[in-house]
């Protein structure tokens, strides 16, 4: 397989944070900065039938969160960026993680915020063939390799009264298009890696963005 098949994956987080060095949280609202955090996942993975040597299959990734009291600023969350796995094998971390609960692909991390977040995104997989064999004599061996056709969206805003030039209220969702070429395989015959190679095209203006990045995107 080259993927989670047929089943439906969630989470739901909830934080409670209290200011214990606001003089009184009652009275000095200004200088608390307590909140409570409410951010949820949902995953859904659906084969679509045998194509070669595995099945082709839809994902689908949705994520929200919410933030409230005076903690909840307007960067409390962040949308935008391409997620990915940091580099375990060498133990000198040569490729850094990129995880975000709001991904974007095509957009910077970032590109929006605020105390309200939410993001979708929808994925064809499928596989393209079995290698099973090494590179040469380098030290990688790679199994197989499948491509991905994407669709993302997502946006992030702060409402009043958190709203700034950076975080304003509420704009239009941001979405892009993309497509993946996955690698997986065992570099230096150490544990299975997937490499991502990625191009996605942000709707919101003109140009490609290009990527490399380890791991599944969910």
């Amino acid at each position: 397989s080259i993927s989670l098949e047929d089943g439906i994956r969630a989470f739901t987080h909830v934080r409670r944070r209290w200011d214990t060095t606001a003089p009184d949280a009652r009275t000095h609202q200004e200088d608390a900065r307590s909140f409570t955090d409410l951010t949820s996942e949902l995953n859904i993975y659906k084969s679509l039938g045998r194509r070669g040597f595995a099945n082709q299959l839809l994902a689908v990734r949705m994520s929200g969160g919410a933030a409230w009291n005076t903690g909840a600023d307007a960067f409390f969350y962040s949308a935008g960026g391409t997620p990915g796995q940091a580099e375990r094998i060498t133990g000198l971390g040569l490729v850094p993680a990129t995880a975000t609960l709001f991904p974007i692909r095509g957009y910077p991390r970032g590109i929006r915020s605020g105390s309200r977040a939410w993001s979708a995104s929808i994925e064809y997989r499928v596989p393209i063939g079995q290698v099973n064999r090494a590179l040469g004599n380098l030290p990688l061996y790679l199994d197989w390799i499948s491509a991905t056709l994407f669709a993302d969206a997502g946006n992030a805003w702060a409402p009043r009264p958190h709203a700034t030039h950076f975080a304003a209220l509420q704009r239009a969702p941001l979405s892009s298009l993309g497509g993946e070429l996955l690698l997986s395989g065992l570099p230096l015959w150490t544990t299975s890696t997937q490499l991502r190679v990625g191009v996605a095209v942000p709707l919101a203006n003109h140009g490609l963005t290009f990527y490399v990045r380890l791991g599944k995107t969910f």
